[in-house]
C-alpha cells in the first residue's frame, strides 16, 4: 500500500517526457512491490512504457523520445555509461561507406539488448580505453579506425587524403595518445603523417 502511494507521488512529481527506470524506485519497496504498481499504472494508462524498465508519464510526447534517451536511462540505471559505437563513428567520419542499420551502443559493462518499440538495441561491452577515447573527436577518430582493423587501415594509408575534419591541434591529441590504441594502430601513426587536407584551420 505504502509504495504504491510513493510511487505515485513520485511519478506526479516528475516533468513531461521525464525518463524514469524501476530502478529508481526501488528505494520504496521491493522490487516485486515496485513491478506491480509499475504494471497497473501501465495498464491504467498513468505512465508509458518505453522498454523494459524503462517509463514515461502520461501527456508525454514519446515521439520526441528517442533511442539515444532510452538507452542512456537503461545504463544509468544500472551506474554504467554508454558511448558512440565504433562502426557508427566510422561512417560519420568518412572512413567508411559501409552503414549499419543496427542501433549499437558501447557500454562500460556487460552487454545485453533491449527491445524499443519495433527496435532492438544492443549495448556492447567495450574496454575502458575505447570509452575513454569516444569522448572527442579525435579520440573517435582512433576508436574508428580501431574498429575497422589493420586491414581497413592499410588501405586508408594508400588514399591520398582521409575525408576526416580535426582541428590542427587535435594532432597533438592522437600523438600522446598511442598508449591507449593497439599496437598495429600506434605504429601505423609513427610512419603515417597525416594530411593537411584532413585538418580545419
Amino acid at each position: 500500500m505504502f509504495t504504491s502511494s510513493f510511487i505515485k507521488r513520485h511519478i506526479v512529481r516528475l516533468p513531461l517526457d521525464k525518463i524514469f527506470s524501476t530502478r529508481e524506485l526501488l528505494i520504496y519497496g521491493s522490487r516485486t512491490a515496485v513491478d506491480q504498481t509499475l504494471s497497473k499504472l501501465v495498464k491504467m494508462g498513468r505512465i508509458i512504457r518505453l522498454a523494459r524498465g524503462v517509463f514515461v508519464k502520461e501527456g508525454s510526447n514519446i515521439e520526441k523520445i528517442t533511442v539515444c534517451d532510452v538507452a542512456q536511462k537503461k545504463a544509468e540505471s544500472f551506474g554504467k555509461q554508454i558511448a558512440t559505437w565504433g562502426g557508427l563513428l566510422a561512417v560519420k567520419l568518412g572512413l567508411t561507406t559501409d552503414g549499419h542499420h543496427e542501433h549499437v551502443y558501447c557500454i562500460s559493462g556487460s552487454s545485453s539488448s533491449f527491445k524499443f518499440g519495433d527496435v532492438t538495441v544492443h549495448l556492447r561491452k567495450v574496454c575502458a580505453r575505447k570509452m575513454y577515447l569516444s569522448t572527442n573527436i579525435p579520440g573517435q577518430f582512433l576508436h574508428a579506425l580501431w574498429h575497422l582493423g589493420k586491414q581497413r587501415l592499410d588501405e586508408l594509408r594508400k588514399s591520398p587524403w582521409l575525408p576526416v575534419l580535426l582541428k590542427r591541434t587535435d594532432r597533438e591529441y592522437i600523438r600522446s595518445s598511442v598508449h591507449l590504441i593497439p599496437t598495429w594502430l600506434a605504429s601505423a601513426f609513427l610512419h603515417w603523417h597525416l594530411p593537411r587536407a584532413a585538418f580545419q584551420n
